[in-house]
């Protein structure tokens, strides 16, 4: 449906989009500059729940199998108390960091169930140990396929309820365009693919609540 865009088309598609960014990047500056003057003590975390492709891939809006133009998103913070400006961090995080992230900061126990991990220790210089090895991507609706995409820094794969699956090589292959499942070379990275998925899960599956009663 898409395919009888010319590049002149996909240019102005893609300027809307840019225009509508630099609106709300100016909207955020006004919050941010009151901020300044009546709210130090305020933590800011600009975030969205995924990307865009925008003829990436030939597509548009959103996805799976999760390449890196829907998956990796904005994840800024701003706590002039306790996080040091311009600090970058580059760790694989998910989406669900941000609620233990916040819970870390408010001073409140993550409960045992809470799935993501807090990036406080990162954020405040007090660890330089990796977050995770790994990322999970899930989407499933009623009546459709479950899909589920791992990332690793070297590799992405995905499988879906019909068995479909896709490994991409991320260091030859940033773009995610080439499909190697099917390589032979590539057999060893495919099993250490499929064992990450089945653990991240399992994890996901148990929350890890403790057992208050015996049965």
């Amino acid at each position: 449906q898409l395919a009888h865009l010319k590049e002149t088309d996909w240019k102005k598609i893609r300027a809307y989009y840019y225009a509508l960014s630099a609106h709300v990047d100016h909207c955020i500056g006004s919050i941010l500059n009151t901020l300044d003057q009546n709210g130090k003590n305020t933590i800011v975390i600009f975030t969205t729940d995924h990307g865009e492709y925008l003829g990436d891939h030939g597509r548009i809006q959103k996805g799976m199998p999760g390449h890196d133009c829907i998956t990796r998103v904005p994840f800024i913070i701003r706590y002039p108390e306790k996080i040091p400006a311009g600090k970058e961090i580059k760790d694989l995080t998910e989406a669900v960091d941000f609620v233990p992230t916040m819970l870390d900061f408010a001073g409140i126990q993550i409960p045992s169930f809470i799935q993501g991990k807090s990036l406080k220790p990162l954020l405040e210089n007090k660890s330089s140990s990796p977050l995770r090895d790994d990322i999970l991507i899930e989407h499933f609706a009623p009546g459709e396929k479950r899909e589920i995409t791992v990332k690793t820094a070297e590799y992405m794969y995905y499988c879906n309820s019909g068995g479909k699956e896709l490994l991409f090589d991320r260091k030859k292959d940033p773009d995610e365009i080439t499909d190697v499942s099917a390589e032979m070379v590539y057999r060893s990275a495919l099993a250490d693919m499929r064992k990450r998925m089945i653990v991240r899960m399992q994890n996901s599956a148990w929350n890890n609540q403790e057992r208050i009663v015996q049965y």
